[in-house]
């Protein structure tokens, strides 16, 4: 009989201890395996998503890539235009004959013409401004229109700062006026030469 409940007593102990090791391993199975493959699953689904995402707009992006290349075609041959009608820097001389010009169809006496320095504009190569004062007296009617023949160079100019005092009491008084202007030049290789090449 005690043989008997020795050897239950053995298979019973034998019994807990597979039990309690097939639930270390199970548990062991679980947080050292089970556990980081699912969580390595979740990220690379996250990941296929951004991956997927990505190629999406990368197909969408080679769709308009004609169209792209189209507009960027078309804004240097624009730009190349432009930069053709600018005057060049060895231009001064004529630019200032055309203010002289200006201020006389206009009407106003040019008391005083000034050029300033030579700036780069930093936002386009190869352009730089030179900044003129222009000083008038004339009267009201004859400054406001020599302004107007100043708006009418904005492709290529652009009007700072405008000053006005009052000469006298009448009642169209002289005006003296001042006008500073920065023209802007351009100081490369003729962008003209080039122009009908462009494709």
């Amino acid at each position: 009989m005690r043989r008997f409940a020795s050897k239950r007593n053995g298979q019973r102990n034998t019994a807990l201890i597979t039990m309690a090791v097939t639930v270390v391993v199970a548990a062991a199975w679980y947080f050292l395996a089970y556990q980081p493959a699912r969580q390595n699953a979740t990220r690379l689904d996250a990941d296929m998503v951004t991956l997927q995402g990505q190629v999406d707009r990368a197909l969408r992006a080679r769709e308009r890539l004609p169209e792209v290349e189209a507009d960027i075609e078309r804004l240097q041959r624009e730009r190349t235009a432009f930069l053709a009608e600018l005057p060049t820097q060895s231009d001064v001389s004529g630019l200032v004959v055309q203010l002289r010009a200006a201020a006389t169809r206009s009407g106003v006496a040019v008391t005083r013409l000034a050029q300033g320095t030579v700036a780069a504009t930093g936002a386009v190569p190869d352009v730089r401004t030179i900044g003129f004062t222009v000083d008038t007296r004339g009267r009201y009617a004859s400054t406001m229109a020599f302004l107007g023949e100043l708006e009418a160079l904005e492709r290529y100019a652009r009007i700072d700062e405008i000053r006005l005092s009052r000469v006298g009491d009448a009642v169209d008084p002289l005006l003296d006026a001042s006008f500073r202007v920065s023209v802007f030049v351009f100081t490369g290789t003729d962008p003209g030469a080039n122009l009908g090449a462009a494709p």
